[in-house]
């Protein structure tokens, strides 16, 4: 190999490197632009206000039943109607049209780490390079069950792990606003599953270890469970 190709391959490598190092930057900015739009999308789609007609349920257990039941005084108690204090708040009802990968879903907001951003439906690239990502297979935030949140660790997800157990955060969707508390961190391999629980969860989920400029075959997974919602009245009304 003469000097002259030598010369061609390392500045071909040279050029190579810079970009992987600068790429995070460039996704970083591409979706710190993105989600500024998608929030305004999201704010105004989304903004649920506390009212008389919009309750807030605390500590609530939604029991789903087969078959109605008769109460003491002898009415009849829908199965959609009967709660049971002291469990968990009330769930998020089942949607009636499912959302359309890239479409926005909701807002996600976490005071402790200066998060307000909206969420989009699906965890692939394209959905991931602008905003967090709600994983189609798991159940909507609010659900029983375990939602999961996706984002990158160089942006929305950078700074995850200072998200510790007791420390609450939002998600406001169209059936509402549903508040978790996390339970706790783990850091699971990229093929690795969460259980899917039998009360309204959420996983927060992003590459780990935060930092790394790099794929990775590691995620760091924040767990919380629903400690209140507020669900919007024509929510309501589709129970009943």
């Amino acid at each position: 190999m003469t000097r002259k190709t030598l010369k061609k391959v390392s500045g071909g490598l040279i050029v190579l490197g810079l970009l992987v190092l600068l790429f995070p930057f460039f996704l970083f900015g591409y979706s710190k632009a993105m989600s500024n739009a998608l929030r305004e999308e999201a704010e105004s789609s989304y903004n649920v206000e506390n009212s008389p007609e919009n309750p807030v349920q605390e500590l609530t257990a939604y029991i789903i039943s087969e078959k109605d039941k008769s109460s003491d005084t002898g009415e009849t108690i829908p199965a959609h109607e009967e709660y049971q204090t002291g469990l968990y708040p009330e769930p998020a009802p089942e949607l009636i049209v499912q959302p359309k990968n890239g479409e926005v879903i909701g807002m996600l907001t976490i005071p402790n780490l200066g998060i307000n951003e909206a969420i989009l439906e699906g965890t692939g690239q394209k959905e991931l390079a602008k905003a967090p990502g709600h994983l189609p297979d798991s159940v909507f935030p609010g659900q029983i069950g375990t939602s999961i949140i996706a984002a990158h660790n160089s942006s929305t997800f950078r700074q995850l792990d200072q998200l510790e157990e007791g420390m609450e955060f939002s998600v406001t969707t169209e059936q509402g606003v549903f508040t978790f508390s996390v339970t706790g961190q783990q850091i699971l391999n990229v093929n690795d599953t969460l259980p899917n629980m039998a009360y309204p969860a959420i996983a927060l989920e992003t590459c780990y270890p935060l930092d790394a400029l790099y794929l990775t075959d590691k995620r760091l997974f924040v767990e919380a469970s629903l400690i209140k919602s507020e669900l919007k009245p024509k929510q309501k009304e589709s129970l009943n």
